[in-house]
């Protein structure tokens, strides 16, 4: 981890290298006889860019370096975001995912702490641990274990291309006593393009022990439309930039329309993300797109929400 850990560090002695560089400029610039006001309005206007571009490299900083302590798992914690069926408002299934209370600096929101877990590798244990807080939700009897909900968990490539990930998956679907149909692995489109051959490779053997996939994201990647077609996705969720403009874009319902078809050709569910306006429903469900999950239903909720909402 710390190798790739370091280039948060030194892409940040890059940008503080460079600003100090700029700085010296500017005010040579400003000092100089003669300078202008406009001068001294891109001296003020750099150093307030310049003091904001620190801010940001320096929480990178911490941030990269906070996910590389020991002990982080005690400050992960579940939560589940509801999957509804949008004709009667009822739960089908829910996705897990991941929030950071960070000790002493709250909460670190998943747009930031991801990609740096991402590139420093700390995804591989966040993806276990979300992994493991899944399977106790199914085999919860409080919880989803009675056998009506799915739930889906993402999978970062960096852990899907471990030697025995599908080795350790199935140990802990066996020691949960957990149904693996129950479970849906959800891929990236575009994690499914960096994989290539090894996602298909894997993902066949997956498929032949029974588990389910899901593909995340889609239209916004690079996959073979071929390669897709000739693969048993149980479920395409429909990305969230084309629901988002969905009820002004004609070119947003034409292209769900097109993934509609595709999901239909396929025998696939289409799950839209991010639905958030009646508007948005109501277009989705003439297109024939049946589930979603976004703030219009349900945000994500905490396990204890989770069995107040289905009790």
């Amino acid at each position: 981890h710390s190798t790739t850990g370091m280039s948060v560090a030194t892409l940040v002695k890059a940008v503080e290298a460079g600003a100090e560089l700029i700085d010296t400029s500017i005010s040579s610039m400003s000092m100089g006889p003669g300078h202008s006001p406009t001068e001294s309005l891109v001296s003020m206007s750099y150093v307030r860019y310049s003091q904001r571009h620190r801010e940001r490299m320096n929480r990178l900083l911490f941030i990269d370096s906070s996910l590389m302590k020991t002990g982080l798992r005690e400050e992960l914690r579940p939560v589940f975001h509801p999957i509804v069926d949008m004709r009667t408002g009822l739960i089908g299934g829910f996705e897990a995912l991941t929030r950071w209370e960070c000790s002493g600096h709250g909460n670190i929101p998943p747009d930031e702490f991801i990609p740096l877990a991402e590139e420093n590798g700390v995804i591989i244990e966040i993806g276990w641990f979300i992994m493991e807080q899944a399977l106790d939700a199914l085999a919860d009897d409080g919880a989803l274990g009675d056998g009506k909900w799915f739930v889906s968990v993402n999978v970062s490539p960096l852990q899907f291309l471990e030697v025995d990930f599908v080795e350790t998956l199935e140990r802990l679907v066996e020691t949960k006593l957990v149904d693996r149909g129950r479970l849906k692995i959800e891929i990236t489109e575009s994690a499914i393009s960096s994989m290539e051959e090894t996602f298909w490779k894997t993902s066949r053997l997956l498929l032949e022990r029974g588990f389910r996939f899901a593909i995340d994201d889609f239209g916004t990647g690079q996959s073979s439309l071929s390669r897709l077609s000739g693969f048993n996705f149980d479920t395409i969720k429909i990305d969230r930039s084309f629901v988002t403009d969905i009820a002004s874009s004609e070119r947003n319902v034409k292209l769900v329309r097109s993934i509609m078809g595709l999901s239909s050709s396929l025998g696939s569910i289409a799950i839209a993300e991010g639905i958030e306006t009646v508007e948005q429903r109501d277009i989705l469900l003439a297109e024939g797109c049946l589930s979603a999950q976004g703030y219009l239903y349900y945000k994500p909720l905490s396990i204890e929400a989770m069995r107040t909402v289905l009790s």
